[in-house]
């Protein structure tokens, strides 16, 4: 019988059996909550959560940030204590809070952890879009492109950034003028969590793919990972903001003991479908979809039940049918999410035009209404949420209005099949293909491409056919008797590696700012680092960064690249008068959305249902569930563990 894909959770509650846990100093109770909550998650790395919002839910959970971002936008410590900045020296320095990472060792966090971290990131042999809420500091733009404006080449050891203590580093800018504010705005995405260099150096190939090795400085921890079983669990970060050498109680900073999903009632559960490899999933037609779609929403409705029969008190996922129920339920809480589904697409094979035609005949209020029911159709790439200029109440997309239609008519069809015929005339786009919409396994990622699947086939001829991604199994030869086996998420892998024709993600914003979002598509600000395996050199055998074409420096991985955009990109990122540099931004956005290598398609939204049993579950900025404080007031029999 096929087993768990993965389901991960968000927060959904549930009084069950705890079992206390020895902290670095004593041990502490706690009630365990069941969780639900359906998605494919297989890799643990924070820096990494640029393309899923399933991903991000947890990560918020597990991993601290420097500073968080408050409900109303403004900042608040997190893993940092205090902060203070030098003008003259151009220099932010920053303490660190007490705490200590999840292991057995009770190791502190420490400055050096952040740095590792921030290095990482800015690799040039790695490609990570979250190099761009860095490029502030000091050498941190020409370390990911491996030189300087001379060609001269610049490591990660060239940071801009200066250990003073285990707790205390000092941060230098780039330029002059920069809004700090702004910069710590950054330092609230957990894709800047440290990471603990001992931990990840040593198994760099597995590291976040196992519970086994993975820690994490977060109030929770991953706990039980058991695919084949069905079981996923987080518990307290039992060292979490505690001294090892005092007694204090950890309940003062987590409640809960753990949160759990158990993904099967009995052994005889079995949904085919959900639990499948990217390779058995193989791929489907837009008709053929519906076996896989029903086996999920049959395995989510039956989580909807115990919530029905109070035996669940917290439901983090939906099944389609059930969202039309429950929409204006006065249980659901809704959020806004700082993402965007969008499509991909790879530009070798879709010219400008074509792209914008396939964008243009997708009726996004109607794939809302009749697909999703959740989410905002989406009339620009970046979400709302985030900061036009510097005023935290200035939303860039409010600011922006509408670059792309969310409605369909007439005009525009004949407009389209116009454009696709003449691509197809002059050689740019062929008819006879087949081409794949690449997406996650899951029952709303494919009930929206068998949608746009078969808009595209009534509107245009063309054949169009679902890749769903899930996993497949890595192993790595560790010198014992059997190889050490993971999962590997082959939907980022395909996305990072551009092996796609078109590729369904949650592109996250990753902050308040739209630059880190909009510098993904430029050619030199993208993240995705240089490859030094191609010559490069000018007359005077220097690196060449302009020649981005043939040259180093990689190109997002959807191909795209244009002049006229990396100009934009690069007088946003020079200005730093933020409202300015706002200004900028929306030419950006405009300029992106008529080329299009991108189609938004709509504004994700969190959601759960939650009973009035459960209590001090909070909502954050970005639209995620915090559950540090979670409380359960039902009367359920505590378990002598659980007294």
């Amino acid at each position: 019988m096929k087993r768990v894909l993965a389901v991960i959770l968000t927060v959904i509650m549930l009084a069950t059996t705890a079992v206390g846990m020895a902290s670095c100093s004593g041990s502490d109770e706690g009630k365990t909550i069941k969780a639900y909550y359906v998605s494919s998650l297989y890799d643990f790395d924070p820096s990494l959560a640029c393309l899923d919002d399933d991903a991000m839910d947890i990560f918020n959970l597990v991993y601290e940030p420097l500073f968080i971002l408050n409900e109303d936008g403004e900042l608040e410590d997190g893993l940092a204590e205090d902060y203070e900045i030098n003008e003259e020296e151009n220099s932010m320095t920053i303490t660190l809070a007490e705490t200590y990472w999840s292991g057995g060792d009770c190791a502190p966090v420490t400055s050096e952890d952040v740095l590792f971290a921030w290095q990482r990131i800015l690799d040039p042999n790695t490609e990570n879009q979250a190099a761009a809420l860095l490029y502030e500091v000091k050498n941190a733009v020409n370390i990911k492109r491996g030189t300087d404006e001379d060609g001269n080449p610049v490591t990660i050891s060239d940071i801009g950034v200066e250990l003073n203590s285990d707790r205390e580093f000092t941060i230098y800018f780039e330029n002059e003028n920069v809004d700090y504010e702004a910069f710590m705005r950054n330092l609230t995405s957990v894709a800047l969590t440290p990471l603990r260099e001992s931990v990840v150096s040593q198994r760099d190939e597995y590291w976040s793919k196992r519970k086994a090795t993975v820690e994490t400085n977060g109030p929770f921890t991953f706990g039980y990972i058991d695919y084949d079983a069905g079981m996923f669990t987080i518990t307290r970060n039992k060292n979490y903001r505690r001294n090892p050498e005092k007694n204090t109680s950890i309940k003062k900073f987590v409640t809960p003991y753990a949160i759990e999903t158990q993904w099967y009632d009995t052994v005889d559960d079995s949904y085919e479908g959900i639990y499948l490899s990217s390779l058995q999933l193989g791929t489907l037609s837009a008709d053929s979809y519906t076996y896989y779609a029903n086996q999920m929403k049959a395995w989510l409705d039956k989580t909807l039940e115990k919530f029905e029969q109070e035996t669940v008190f917290y439901v983090g996922e939906l099944s389609l049918e059930a969202r039309e129920e429950y929409k204006n339920s006065e249980l659901l809480t809704l959020s806004d999410a700082m993402s965007t589904y969008s499509y991909v697409m790879n530009c070798a094979k879709f010219p400008a035009s074509v792209r914008v035609a396939l964008s243009s005949v997708i009726d996004r209020e109607e794939l809302i209404r009749e697909v999703t029911v959740f989410g905002k159709a989406a009339d620009g790439f970046i979400s709302g949420g985030l900061f036009d200029g510097s005023d935290s109440d200035a939303d860039f997309r409010e600011n922006g209005g509408s670059i792309i239609k969310t409605t369909v008519d007439e005009a525009t069809v004949n407009k389209a099949i116009n454009a696709l015929y003449a691509a197809a005339a002059n050689g740019t786009f062929d008819f006879n293909k087949t081409y794949y919409i690449s997406c996650k396994a899951a029952e709303e990622d494919l009930a929206v491409a068998a949608y746009i699947a078969k808009r595209w086939e009534s509107v245009f001829g063309i054949s169009v056919e679902i890749k769903p991604l899930s996993w497949s199994e890595g192993a790595a030869d560790e010198g014992g008797d059997e190889p050490v086996k993971y999962k590997i998420d082959d939907l980022r892998n395909a996305y990072i590696s551009g092996n796609f024709d078109i590729i369904a993600v949650d592109y996250q914003m990753l902050a308040v700012d739209p630059f880190v979002a909009l510098a993904g598509f430029s050619s030199t600000y993208n993240g995705f680092g240089a490859d030094f395996s191609i010559s490069n050199k000018n007359e005077n055998n220097k690196f060449d960064t302009n020649q981005v074409s043939n040259g180093s420096i990689k190109k997002h991985p959807s191909g795209y690249s244009s002049n006229s955009y990396d100009a934009l990109i690069e007088g946003a990122y020079q200005t730093k008068d933020m409202d300015a540099r706002a200004k900028i931004l929306h030419q950006a956005e405009a300029l992106l959305m008529r080329d299009m290598p991108v189609i938004p398609l709509y504004y994700n939204q969190n959601f759960y249902l939650k009973s009035d049993k459960l209590s001090k579950i909070e909502v954050g900025y970005n639209g995620f569930a915090i559950c540090t404080k979670a409380k359960l007031t039902a009367d359920v029999e505590e378990t002598e563990e659980d007294k």
